[in-house]
């Protein structure tokens, strides 16, 4: 709700009759009379709040954001009055502090000791002794489902007394009815891991670490990947140059060649160490035969089939499983290193609570919805799209977000949901900011980065035993690339350095 404001206007006027005269005075007390009443109720004003401190109003000018386009807020927990409040009412998309949202409800309605099964099956017909036909590895939903926990669970399916797999290796994904099906569809880049797209099985985000590295004698750029891919051709064109390992060196660039096949090309300055990136770069049944292949072989098993999918039926019985790391350890991934692909499962993990599978996003995001109104939070400005941040539909306003940190701060899981958040200057995407000393593990912290889209909130713990909630959500042309780190590390310095 917007201040609404009286304009009375002396101008020069004629000599009137003495009708003319009562009416105008009739009109002029009325409006006075409403601005009266206008500064006895309580406001909501979208810049509600004190006028924001010289040395932040400063920092915006100096970085030519506009106050128009910020929402911050400082507030005292034990408080009823923010010490700096701006732009409350606006809706802003937050980038990935909705994850704070997702993992928040997770714990509430799940628990932090909640776990998703990993299972091999087989047909009973199709198992005689050491041997086995078609094997079907289906997904629970593990969002944190690593190469190593697969190395496990094949131990796990030796141990049971199988040795050769005859048939072929089929996933079964149905555990979600994904809608999401377009990695591309965000920002056009597929091949980034923070594109990946939400199934019920995910091995290790489909990730793979390509690592640059001058050799020593300075003429060319070795590559190599890890975990090592056999159906995966990399051509590699990358020159050596004579720069500094700085700004945007190295650059980097990979095209589509073929199936499975990428020409990668750019140059690397000789003064780098090494460099690494991450990518998505074969189908995921690709990726999964690749590591079954290896470490099956590792145990001492045979395999010769290829991968496909399928589905677990009544005629199936269970070889091996493997159990999650409980969900109460998997918020700490999911926040502190901002994973996208972990926040959007667990939307789809939430649907458990209303149905059977398969799980679907819109039942996950009910659940959520269902649990913030539970709690007495207005949702009717909210939007979490897809629980992660990623993307440009996800919305909310500041008067929400500070309403849902001092909700969560009162519960019986606030442990579990502070300690997910990066400890300034010790881990998590917030490691290397806020490097003083008066900053330094006193701040639980959630950043978020969009295009055009800068943000940070969270927790300031001070000495005086006083806990503040503390954000800044900025929505402003390229604000996302630096200028916006810039000013919450000014709004972060002044709420440590004054409060």
């Amino acid at each position: 709700m917007k201040n609404i404001i009286f304009k009375i206007e002396h101008r020069p006027t004629k000599l009137c009759d003495a009708a003319g005269y009562v009416k105008a005075m009739q009109v002029t007390l009325a409006s006075l009379f409403l601005i009266f009443v206008g500064l006895l109720a309580p406001t909501f004003a979208e810049n509600s709040g004190p006028e924001i401190p010289k040395k932040l109003s400063e920092a915006l000018s100096q970085y030519k954001i506009s106050q128009n386009d910020v929402t911050l807020l400082v507030q005292a927990l034990d408080e009823v009055t923010p010490r700096v409040a701006l732009n409350l009412d606006i809706d802003r998309n937050p980038a990935s502090l909705i994850k704070l949202i997702t993992t928040w409800v997770a714990l509430e309605v799940l628990g932090p000791n909640f776990t998703w099964e990993t299972n091999l099956y087989a047909a009973k017909s199709a198992h005689r002794g050491n041997i086995v036909g078609n094997i079907i590895l289906k997904g629970d939903g593990d969002p944190y489902f690593l190469n190593r926990d697969l190395w496990t669970l094949l131990g796990e399916l030796k141990n049971s007394g199988i040795s050769q797999i005859t048939g072929d290796l089929l996933i079964d994904e149905t555990k979600f009815l994904v809608d999401e099906t377009d990695p591309y569809l965000f920002d056009g880049d597929g091949r980034h891991i923070y594109n990946a797209l939400p199934k019920s099985f995910v091995l290790n985000f489909n990730s793979i670490e390509l690592k640059f590295k001058v050799d020593q004698a300075g003429e060319v750029i070795l590559l190599t990947t890890k975990p090592s891919m056999p159906d995966l051709n990399l051509i590699n064109n990358i020159g050596v140059i004579q720069k500094p390992c700085i700004g945007d060196m190295p650059k980097i660039k990979l095209s589509l060649v073929n199936v499975n096949e990428y020409l990668i090309s750019g140059v690397m300055p000789t003064s780098c160490d090494e460099y690494k990136i991450y990518r998505d770069l074969i189908p995921h049944n690709l990726y999964v035969k690749n590591m079954f292949e290896k470490y099956w072989a590792q145990w001492g098993g045979t395999f010769s089939g290829s991968v496909g999918f399928g589905e677990v039926g009544t005629e199936h019985e269970l070889l091996a499983s493997f159990k999650s790391r409980p969900l109460g350890e998997l918020v700490r991934v999911t926040n502190k290193w901002s994973n996208n692909l972990m926040a959007r499962m667990l939307v789809y993990s939430l649907a458990g609570d209303i149905g059977e599978p398969p799980y679907t996003r819109s039942s996950g995001l009910k659940v959520i919805t269902r649990e913030l109104r539970k709690n007495n939070l207005d949702t009717s400005n909210l939007a979490i799209d897809n629980g992660s941040g990623l993307s440009r539909d996800t919305k909310l306003t500041g008067r929400f977000l500070f309403q849902f940190l001092k909700n969560a701060w009162g519960k019986p899981y606030m442990p579990e949901f502070v300690s997910s958040m990066s400890i300034a200057g010790v881990d998590g995407t917030a490691r290397k900011r806020f490097q003083h000393p008066s900053q330094i593990g006193v701040m639980h912290l959630k950043t978020g980065s969009l295009e055009d889209v800068s943000a940070i909130a969270g927790y300031i713990h001070k000495k005086n035993g006083k806990t503040f909630v503390v954000f800044s959500i900025i929505n402003s042309p390229n604000v996302n690339d630096g200028i916006g780190k810039k000013f919450e590390s000014a709004l972060l310095d002044w709420t440590a350095d004054n409060l």
